[in-house]
């Protein structure tokens, strides 16, 4: 019989949020400030994110947690003045499923200086020198929206009344030591202290808008002088434009790429802009993850900024733009000194497994392959040869201390095969690492006679495979009226003559599902349309390892988009849609 090559381009790996996150540094890049909801080794700190500090040193303390009986527990993004000796940060009303909500003020901001903190309701952007302080999101009677700038050493407030006006919730900072402001109102303003206001002029691609109903994440930062301006465009890939507040400004693209980037943030004179992206510029990053890299405004030359074998979650740089801070996606954070090309670990790899807020277990059949999400779950991205091995990466995950086959492990994803002979619930574990928090390292693991699922590739896709093998079926090159499909899926159960675990299925003798598998077409279908399937086979898929492959021919006539699903003799189901051609 002949087989398609699967291989491992169906095993995504997705970046997920960072253990440490919200990165935010003073001029001089010695110490970072980070948010993270886990907890310090030895100690009795909430769940709940929490704003955290650590230095070159390697010392890592924590600044802020919530009160128990304080609803505003979720303390995130700390941005910190020049010095170091002002912090603020915003307090997330937290909401559990079970109780009603405040309707209003569903954050607060937190400053916390020499003469004590200060609280308000909404949330706060600081100034490199700590004296201004941007407040936003906070409920106000007005005929227009509105934010407003105080003045932390008199405590004065200024409150500026702006038409549909959106903060700006990333790239860098948003206020100048002279107490400017960048916002978005219906375009990008640069607001004076005087109560002025100049429209930023852009390069021809607006600023991202927004509705009632979704969030708003532009990214753009001004320097300390209020001169140099940068934001990231709304188009596809990278575009990073440098622009001023100035009628006559030429907006220049410091970036542009088919690839996707971040802006991180900007240094305090303007002159360097850190972000992240997949690109390769230099031909430095041949395997194709997000890097750090820094443009020079006056310039336009393109740098790397270190590398890691896992790539970068986010990063932070100083204001002087000499050191970058980051987090790999490995679950590291690390500094790097751009004089010195020295990259320091400042906190190991800490995993963190993916848990169910609700306490379900993974639920798989055996034999099924299954993915462990999380984060820093190995060190860099590795794949198994044939039979599987049970270390791959350096990683090995235990199931009530047996070692699973692992078919492939990443940061972020870990795929392994339960065996055949496996049954029960079992405990899920990855081993310690050296990192000064306590980690995520198990998950439960709950085995049925049948959990079918559709193997999917990279993108999120069906696995559906054309019947003479040449490729996926996709948008761009769809199934056609009487041809013979392909589906790939986990999770049908036993099948007959056995497969050994972690070995791939004999291409010779095939092996079939031992019940009956049940197919069913849906969607827009026309009258007539034949509601089951003919299924022309259902076994091991040949040549692989944890996968079921179930051939079935689409009806002569199937409409452009055709719903297929799947059914095991022992129950439980799986459906997806496929395209088909006129």
């Amino acid at each position: 019989m002949t087989t398609f090559r699967l291989g491992l381009v169906f095993v995504a790996a997705l970046p997920l949020a960072a253990q440490f996150s919200n990165l935010a540094t003073d001029d001089a890049g010695s110490r970072v400030w980070f948010s993270s909801a886990l907890q310090l080794r030895g100690t009795q700190q909430n769940q709940f994110p929490k704003i955290f500090i650590a230095n070159a040193s390697g010392n890592v303390q924590l600044i802020a947690q919530a009160a128990a009986s304080d609803s505003y527990s979720l303390l995130t993004n700390p941005e910190v003045s020049g010095d170091g000796t002002v912090l603020a940060y915003t307090a997330e009303y937290y909401c559990p499923g079970h109780v009603a909500c405040r309707a209003t003020d569903y954050s607060q901001g937190v400053v916390t200086t020499a003469n004590g903190p200060l609280i308000l309701p909404g949330t706060f952007h600081l100034s490199r020198n700590g004296r201004y302080l941007l407040r936003e999101n906070y409920t106000y009677s007005a005929p227009t929206d509105q934010f407003e700038v105080i003045d932390l050493t008199t405590l004065q407030k200024r409150d500026v009344l702006v038409g549909i006006f959106q903060a700006i919730t990333a790239g860098g900072r948003q206020v100048t030591s002279a107490g400017a402001v960048l916002a978005y109102a219906d375009g990008l303003w640069l607001f004076a202290p005087d109560g002025s206001a100049q429209l930023v002029p852009t390069f021809n691609v607006p600023i991202p808008s927004t509705s009632p109903f979704s969030s708003f994440a532009a990214r753009a930062a001004v320097d300390d002088s209020g001169t140099h301006i940068v934001y990231q465009a709304a188009t596809a890939g990278c575009a990073l434009i440098l622009t001023s507040a100035s009628a006559s400004a030429q907006p220049t693209a410091l970036v542009q790429s088919g690839q996707p980037c971040t802006m991180q943030t900007l240094s305090a004179d303007g002159t360097t802009v850190l972000f992240t992206s997949p690109a390769n510029f230099d031909g430095s990053n041949a395997a194709g993850l997000p890097e750090c890299w820094v443009v020079d405004t006056t310039s336009q030359v393109i740098r790397p900024v270190g590398h890691d074998v896992a790539g970068i979650a986010e990063a932070t740089l100083s204001g002087n733009g000499s050191v970058v801070w980051a987090v790999t996606l490995a679950g590291r954070l690390i500094r790097m000194d751009r004089n010195t090309g020295a990259t320091q670990e400042i906190i190991s790899q800490t995993t963190a497994v993916d848990q169910n807020t609700l306490g379900f277990p993974l639920v798989a059949a055996p034999g099924a392959l299954v993915h462990l999400t999380g984060r820093g779950l190995a060190a860099q991205s590795a794949s198994s040869t044939l039979p599987l091995a049970t270390t791959v990466g350096g990683v090995q995950l235990l199931a009530d201390g047996q070692p699973l086959p692992l078919l492939s492990v990443a940061p972020a994803d870990i795929v392994f095969q339960v065996p055949w002979e496996m049954q029960g619930t079992h405990t899920l574990t990855l081993a310690q690492h050296q990192s000064p928090f306590e980690e995520a390292l198990s998950a439960t693991l709950q085995i049925q006679p049948a959990v079918p699922a559709f193997w999917s590739t990279a993108d999120g896709s069906p696995a559906i495979v054309h019947g003479d093998f040449h490729g996926l079926v996709t948008p761009g090159d769809p199934a056609h009226p009487d041809e013979i499909l392909h589906l790939y899926l986990t999770g049908l159960g036993a099948a007959t003559p056995a497969v050994a675990t972690g070995q791939a299925a004999p291409q010779s003798t095939l092996s079939m599902m031992t019940g009956p598998v049940y197919v069913f077409w849906a969607g827009d279908l026309p009258i007539n349309f034949p509601f089951k399937a003919e299924v022309l086979f259902a076994g091991l898929a040949p040549g692989t390892v944890g996968l079921e492959q179930i051939d079935v021919q689409v009806p002569h006539e199937a409409p452009t988009q055709l719903g297929v699903s799947v059914q095991g003799s022992s129950g439980g189901g799986t459906a997806a849609t496929f395209p088909v051609a006129p």
